[in-house]
């Protein structure tokens, strides 16, 4: 298996492109660094983390991404993917010593947009999904294509999974009190945001911001309009 060296820090890699989470010291000294992906022969193998945020409360960070192989590996955790290569998504919680407490895959056309950790340490992931995916849990919630927003606990069990927004993408999120965020990204012709139609100012696209509580109440919805 081919490795490299980060800083000093070697690690190996297991497939063609994998996912890497390193840590520095405030003085730029390389502590440690970890690779996770899958090694499966097939397809791009291109795993990546797209999205991280830090739990100050636990001391540890969360990452979120794509897998492609049907068998992937976080430290000693391994989740398991679609068969015939569709690329999923995984959720992964890293403590400070950089060994990963959990990992979790959700199998179908994902996409994180966003990872915001509340004073609880639970974990909302923002995502796009243009089909039908289910998270699992130990109760799984089924969602349909859109951008939705899954729930997990501290230890990586699955509190909820719902569509928030059908015709439009979610891009960035961030709070804005204990139980509100606010959100932005495009929506395009019948646009709805938990379930209120949003009327666009163009023929196609328009850009949007929303502040909501996390139950779905609306504050308020600006759009960007555009003559194009």
């Amino acid at each position: 298996t081919p490795g490299f060296d980060l800083d000093g820090q070697t690690t190996s890699v297991l497939g063609s492109q994998d996912i890497l989470l390193a840590r520095w010291d405030e003085d730029g000294n390389a502590l440690w660094a970890h690779t996770a992906g899958g090694a499966c022969g097939l397809g791009s193998e291109a795993d990546n983390g797209s999205r991280i945020a830090f739990d100050p409360a636990e001391q540890r960070v969360i990452i979120s991404g794509r897998y492609d192989c049907p068998t992937t590996y976080f430290g000693s955790h391994v989740i398991t993917g679609s068969a015939d290569m569709t690329p999923d998504m995984f959720v992964a919680s890293y403590n400070a010593d950089g060994d990963c407490l959990w990992a979790i895959g959700t199998r179908g056309p994902l996409g994180t947009r966003e990872i915001l950790v509340d004073d609880a340490s639970d974990v909302s992931i923002f995502a796009q999904n243009s089909a039908t995916v289910t998270f699992q849990g130990t109760t799984p919630a089924t969602v349909l294509p859109g951008a939705c927003v899954a729930k997990y606990d501290m230890d990586g069990g699955l509190l909820s999974a719902e569509r928030i927004l059908v015709n439009g993408n979610v891009q960035h999120a961030s709070w804005v009190g204990a139980d509100e965020w606010v959100f932005g990204g495009f929506i395009s012709n019948g646009a709805e945001l938990y379930g209120q139609p949003i009327t666009l100012g163009s023929p196609t696209n328009d850009g949007f911001v929303a502040r909501t509580t996390t139950d779905g109440t609306i504050g308020w919805i600006t759009t960007f309009r555009s003559s194009v």
